[in-house]
């Protein structure tokens, strides 16, 4: 063999084993199942996962091209029609429509276009293709943050004074105010929810009323010493209080919720007072209720600051007018009974409703067709209203609507069959739209919510 076809065959050879030192790595990596990500999508929005045989172990975290973070299953929790809403006492409350952030649904899969569409109902953001990857891209415009009207109630809570809101399709109060003032007795809040007028007693055991701008702290001004009664307009915008500036007088005053408006509407040498709005241009006066004590009702016209009698000369009467002022639900009281009547003020003639209660567990429909009202299934022995305002005895309630056109009566709700519990319902409410009864549990003061419309 000549020197030449030597060197040429082993040429050949060395070819050979370089050929196959570089390729059989290759082909060993190709049967194993390796594959490479071509689709730079899937990194951006975690999108599905591929098959790796070189990680078997399912509880390995992190595994190549699966999401890190798994979605989690969220459960609605069915509310309740009947729903007690604080386990702690509250000193007030008000229902509110709110603005609440639209929640965003999670963005959806890439379009056959390459395009990444990321929009909802609520807002929206979308990617082009090559958007927000580098290379002097444009970067994604943030989402406009669309709001809803929500309905929620805010309250008061006794003991600390702080302020809370709930939605009512929530279940999880926030807390809107941390201000701290120990013992609140009652709270009055304006139609916003914005603003609040609280009483309280002092260290000197003087009556303190502050009315207050509602962020995280409370800010605000004092009310005069010693006001004694406060209650808050229809429109929720101005509230009139009752105090006394010396023994034996009392003046009325009207004010708006900044404090900076005010008019006194009434004077008065009578030193216990009632009062609530009857209408914008109306509020109603009440002598406190005793069994032995003949009770009287009057109205006040603001704007002419007229004083015209409503009713009276009814033993251990409280009284509650209706918002088109024609009637005027009120109790007598008397040893072992607290019966309810109704008053036309055209005709001036009375009905007995063939129910027991009080006016103050009472509410009127804003049109003023019919009026719901907590009644004790039962009285037990005493001079009424006396030993129930004292705390003496207690009530188990149920609510009844009463349509006074037709003197048609709707047994609504029993709540002890519901709860287990005894409810000694007062303070009454309802939303602007009237899809929920509010009231506290005399007992507890505790707050509670029924839902009306279904």
């Amino acid at each position: 063999m000549s020197k030449r076809k030597i060197i040429l065959i082993g040429s050949i050879v060395v070819i050979v084993i370089i050929a196959f030192v570089v390729i059989s790595p290759l082909l060993k990596n190709k049967n194993s199942g390796g594959e490479q990500n071509t689709n730079p999508l899937k990194n951006l929005f975690n999108f599905g996962g591929g098959n790796n045989s070189n990680n078997q172990n399912p509880d390995t975290n992190n595994q190549p091209n699966q999401p890190t973070d798994q979605p989690t299953t969220t459960t609605n929790t069915s509310i309740p029609k009947l729903r007690q809403i604080t386990t702690t006492p509250t000193a007030g409350a008000v229902a509110v429509l709110q603005d609440r952030p639209i929640t965003t649904p999670p963005p959806s899969l890439p379009l056959s276009n390459g395009e990444v569409n990321a929009k909802s109902s609520s807002s929206s953001l979308t990617l082009t293709k090559g958007e927000g990857q580098g290379g002097g891209a444009k970067s994604p415009v943030a989402p406009k943050v669309l709001t809803e009207k929500s309905l929620s109630v805010e309250w008061v809570e006794s003991a600390t004074g702080h302020v809370f809101s709930l939605f009512m399709d929530k279940t999880e109060p926030e807390e809107m105010s941390n201000t701290t003032i120990p013992g609140i007795h009652d709270a009055h809040f304006d139609a916003t929810g914005e603003n609040v007028v609280l009483r309280y007693l002092n260290e000197n055991n003087s009556i303190e009323t502050f009315l207050g701008h509602i962020t995280t702290e409370l800010k605000g001004i004092f009310l005069p010493s010693n006001i004694y009664d406060i209650s808050v307009s229809p429109k929720g915008d101005k509230f009139f209080y009752l105090f006394n500036p010396v023994a034996d007088r009392t003046v009325g005053i009207i004010s708006d919720f900044t404090g900076t408006k005010k008019s006194q509407v009434f004077d008065s040498v009578f030193s216990e007072w009632l009062s609530s709005f009857i209408s914008e241009k109306s509020i109603q006066i009440t002598t406190k209720a005793s069994s032995d004590i003949n009770g009287y009702s009057y109205s006040i016209n603001p704007t002419t600051k007229s004083f015209t009698k409503l009713l009276g000369g009814v033993p251990g009467m409280t009284a509650l007018a209706s918002p088109d002022g024609k009637y005027i639900v009120y109790n007598q009281g008397s040893k072992n009974r607290m019966g309810l009547y109704l008053l036309d003020t055209k005709t001036n003639e009375s009905k007995d409703l063939q129910l027991s209660g009080a006016p103050e567990k009472c509410v009127w429909s804003k049109d003023s067709l019919y009026v719901y009202c907590a009644v004790p299934k039962f009285l037990p022995n005493g001079e009424y209203p006396d030993v129930w305002y004292q705390g003496l005895v207690n009530f188990t309630d149920e609510i009844w609507k009463i349509n006074i056109s037709n003197n048609f009566f709707e047994l609504v709700l029993k709540p002890s069959e519901i709860t287990g519990k005894s409810l000694d319902i007062i303070n009454m409410f309802t939303d602007a739209d009237q899809k929920f009864l509010f009231f506290t549990n005399k007992t507890d003061s505790t707050l509670w919510s029924f839902d009306l419309s279904v």
